[in-house]
Formats: structure tokens, C-alpha cells, sequence
């Protein structure tokens, strides 16, 4: 009976050894996209665009905005919200205002392609509010499975994810949560990856870490080197940044003690010599757009992957060879088709104000750079 048993357990640990590597090829293998941290030149943007175009949008004293905090464009639209404000201003494609949607507070918002409509997260009353593009309410969404909500909302067919809030009450430390959506609810499906433990109680949160390309989501996480696609019940990695090892996030940072302020973690950040603050992710047809910061927060990168030809062009800041005076370090805020989208600062008056305590000036127009990147 013995080796009758031996030999079953054998076809048995051979089995299951043939499954987990036919589990493990099915895998996606993730791309690589080879950074340089310490690279910190200019580019010039006639030298990467194939095609720019601009739009101005006006704004009045009674539409006009301190901070974009999310920047959408649709089809027949451009949706600015500023949620120091609690306000989504909708302008014409042409920059012309339109219209507004006041909410208090607005937690997040995001723009569903499938139904049109404006999707606004208020965290306080645990519902997501749902708007057309002319500013009329459309209904709510109820939340069962409060405790899993967010600060950042990302929506994709009948999928919705938050980004977990990193403190003491998140337990497992879990970075995402998804629901499904089902009638009028949203409901609880899991959590998914994991905090590090030095960011817990900071609560950070940067600009566009999820991005919709087509049919799918995706999610680029603070303190990783990896882009992951969100399913509903598990997220894998797609894009891994592969830098030199001096500038690797090793195993001695995961393991680190939560942080006691913002100031001591970017400290910890530059001793670590690593990249951080990860955001602006966005994807297209050929590029894939993010940016991070290196050594302080004031010293960001700008990154553009080929996903063509594997190509990157990395940089801090845009120049040109036609405008002397055009230098800017915007991040992308937005894509439209295959071009991207940077908010061009306004320049500063030379006229000083006749007293400080006069008249505010009126709202300067926002000027916006639309550019495809060259496919060489």
C-alpha cells in the first residue's frame, strides 16, 4: 500500500505543480519602461509634437476657479471642477462657459462615457449624485459598504474602485476597494494591494492615479514602481518602471515606520533616494503619460512611454525654440483622442497694483495646450 500512496502523491504534487505554471504563464508579463531619475533636462516642445493646438477658456468673476482638481474633456464638453470650491464648471468645447454644478463637498467626480453623466462622490452623506452635462440631477447612488469608501473614485462599466484612506481605521492597510454596481447602489465586492506602512495617518492624495483606456482601468499607486490593471476582484501589473538600483524602492523603505508628518516622509524620501508622489496617469492609443517627484517635491519628472516602440522621453519642463519666454512645468491634466492636454500658467502682469487694498483683479482666462507626441 505504501508506494501505492507514495506514487499518488506524487501525481498529485505533479499535477498541481503543472497548474500553478499554467496559472503563472497566463500571467500578463508586465512592460518595462526604463527611467532616469537624476535626468533632469528640458525638451522643447516643437521637438516631441507632431500637432498642438490651443483653447482659452473664459472665465468671469462668477465662473471662474482657484484649482483644478479634476479636468475632463467629452464630447461635446470641457468639465472643470474645483473642489476647494465644490463646484464643476462646463464649458463649450470652444472655452466658452456654459454652465455650473454646485455640491457641497465634493469628495471626487468623474465623468461615466457609457451614460453621459456627471458622477459626484460625497463622502459625508455616502452617496455618489449623478448630473447631466446641462447641470440636471439624474438620481444618486447608495453605498453599501461605507467603511471601504475613499477619497478618489474611478468608475469602469459596472465597476467602481476607491482608494482607500491610509489610516489607523484601515486596518489591512488595503489601498483599493471595488463595488458593483447593482440598480440604485453600489455594493461591496473587496480590497485590494496594500500601503506601506510609512504613508499610513498622511492621507496623501495627488491627481489622477486612475485612468480609463477603452475597456479597461488602470491605477498607479503612491510608492511603487509598478502601473496595475483593477479588475473587479484582483489588480496585476501592466507597466513596471525599471530604474537603477541606487534609485530602486527596496525592501528596508516597505518595511519602514509609518511617518509621523508629511515633512519627515519627504525627508525619509530623499534619503531613500527613490522616486515618489506618483500621478497624472494617462493612456492612449500610443503613449502612456505619468509624472513623480525625485530628491523634493519641487523637482518632478514628466514621462511619455511608447508603447509602440518602447521609446521614453523624460523631462522636467516644457521650452520652446519659437517663444523664448514659454518655460512650464504643468503636468498633463487631461487627454482627448491621442492628444494630451497642459494648462498653460498665465503670465505675470508687470503693471504693480496701484494699492494693495484695491479692487481684486478680474479672473484671467485659462489657456490650454492640446499636443500630439511624434511617433520617432
Amino acid at each position: 500500500m505504501k508506494p501505492i500512496i507514495y506514487l499518488i502523491a506524487i501525481s498529485i504534487f505533479a499535477s498541481c505543480t503543472q497548474v500553478d505554471k499554467q496559472q503563472k504563464a497566463s500571467l500578463p508579463i508586465a512592460r518595462s519602461i526604463k527611467i532616469q531619475p537624476a535626468d533632469s533636462q528640458q525638451v522643447y516642445i516643437e521637438d516631441i509634437a507632431d500637432s498642438i493646438r490651443y483653447i482659452t477658456l473664459q472665465t468671469n468673476k462668477d465662473f471662474s476657479f482657484r484649482f483644478i482638481t479634476n479636468f475632463i474633456i467629452t464630447g461635446k464638453n470641457i468639465l472643470v471642477c474645483d473642489r476647494t470650491q465644490n463646484k464643476i464648471f462646463i464649458f463649450s468645447k470652444e472655452g466658452v462657459p456654459e454652465r455650473m454644478i454646485v455640491h457641497s463637498p465634493i469628495t471626487d467626480m468623474l465623468y461615466d462615457e457609457d451614460s453621459g453623466e456627471i458622477q459626484i462622490l460625497d463622502i459625508s452623506m455616502n452617496r455618489i449624485f449623478r448630473f447631466d452635462t446641462n447641470g440636471q440631477f439624474k438620481g444618486d447612488l447608495a453605498v453599501a459598504g461605507i467603511s471601504y469608501l475613499g477619497l478618489s473614485l474611478a468608475k469602469n462599466k459596472n465597476m467602481y474602485v476607491c482608494e482607500m484612506i491610509s489610516n489607523k481605521n484601515n486596518t489591512s492597510m488595503a489601498r483599493l476597494s471595488t463595488f458593483n454596481k447593482e440598480e440604485e447602489s453600489i455594493n461591496y465586492v473587496n480590497q485590494q494591494l496594500n500601503y506601506p506602512p510609512i504613508i499610513q495617518d498622511l492621507n496623501i492624495l495627488y491627481p489622477h492615479k486612475f485612468d480609463n483606456y477603452k475597456d479597461s482601468l488602470f491605477y498607479f499607486p503612491l510608492l511603487d514602481n509598478k502601473i496595475y490593471h483593477v479588475a473587479a476582484t484582483h489588480s496585476s501589473p501592466v507597466y513596471e518602471l525599471e530604474l537603477p538600483k541606487e534609485n530602486s524602492i527596496g525592501d528596508q523603505l516597505k518595511a519602514e515606520h509609518p511617518a509621523k508628518d508629511n515633512f519627515e516622509y519627504w525627508r525619509k524620501m530623499k534619503e531613500y533616494n527613490t522616486i515618489f508622489e506618483n500621478n497624472s496617469l494617462f493612456i492612449n492609443d500610443s503613449w502612456v503619460f505619468f509624472r513623480y517627484c525625485f530628491q523634493t517635491i519641487q523637482q518632478t519628472r514628466n514621462v511619455f512611454f511608447s508603447k509602440k516602440t518602447g521609446k521614453v522621453i523624460q523631462f522636467t519642463g516644457y521650452a520652446s525654440r519659437i517663444n523664448k519666454n514659454f518655460h512650464i512645468k504643468s503636468p498633463v491634466i487631461g487627454k482627448t483622442g491621442n492628444f494630451f492636454v497642459v494648462a498653460i500658467p498665465p503670465e505675470k502682469s508687470r503693471i504693480k497694483p496701484a494699492s494693495k487694498q484695491g479692487p481684486a483683479s478680474e479672473p484671467r482666462p485659462i489657456k490650454l495646450m492640446l499636443f500630439t507626441l511624434k511617433n520617432s
